[in-house]
């Protein structure tokens, strides 16, 4: 009961996504006690953690079908003051595959259990996410210009016959529609016993820790192939 009117849960939540401008959320999943109910939507498609970066600009989502989703915030207008917080899709890739424990068994699902972003360096964005066994690095870049002209190659990608070279030319930039490129840059893995069930990105910013249920290992971010285990006493 909200002044004097009785209001679902999907009423609530409907207007606080209106409010951020996400409007593609999956409400009617909902039923009016709140309860998760499959209408018409695939499990896989179930957002599963989500995390902003450290100035708000954009917001990851991971969901069930091992899928990263990141929204950007548009700018604000003073013209439009309805528009003010909208978030609108920024870049889409799979993170995570199914896989499977031949030694143990195991099916590992590909959902997303948890992002965190790294602090923003440079003009590329990096971000790890993870699902109940790997974690990956992942950089996130634009590209608005796009090389051409090369001497021994074609716009179309293929190779020039080098006998009809007969100038040099200097490959010059052209603009061209925005890009963004999701590319791994480390996995880490065969780490976790049990189920990872958070990451947190350590102030260095150089290191992170991983945790399941009975352990939390810690990384360096450029070394993939080992980790520290924290012992308590």
């Amino acid at each position: 009961m909200i002044d004097g009117k009785s209001e679902t849960i999907t009423d609530t939540l409907s207007e606080t996504m209106d409010t951020l401008g996400l409007k593609s959320a999956n409400l009617d999943g909902l039923g009016s006690n709140g309860t998760a109910v499959m209408i018409g939507k695939q499990k896989a498609d179930i957002i599963s953690t989500v995390e902003f970066n450290h100035s708000g600009e954009l917001l990851a989502t991971g969901d069930k079908g091992g899928r990263v989703v990141i929204f950007q915030q548009e700018p604000e207008n003073k013209n439009q003051p309805q528009c003010r917080g909208e978030y609108n899709v920024y870049s889409t890739f799979q993170s995570h595959e199914p896989e499977f424990d031949y030694l143990k068994s195991l099916e590992i699902e590909e959902k997303i259990n948890k992002i965190r972003w790294l602090p923003q360096k440079n003009a590329s964005q990096f971000l790890l996410s993870t699902n109940d066994k790997t974690i990956k690095l992942w950089k996130i870049s634009e590209r608005k210009k796009m090389p051409e002209g090369y001497n021994l190659k074609e716009e179309d990608g293929r190779y020039r016959d080098p006998s009809t070279v007969t100038t040099l030319r200097v490959p010059v930039f052209r603009p061209m529609d925005l890009m963004v490129e999701a590319s791994p840059r480390r996995v880490f893995a065969n780490a976790h016993t049990y189920h990872i069930n958070s990451i947190s990105v350590n102030s260095d910013f150089e290191t992170y820790l991983s945790a399941d249920d009975l352990r939390i290992n810690l990384w360096h971010l450029e070394i993939t192939d080992r980790s520290f285990s924290i012992q308590f006493c």
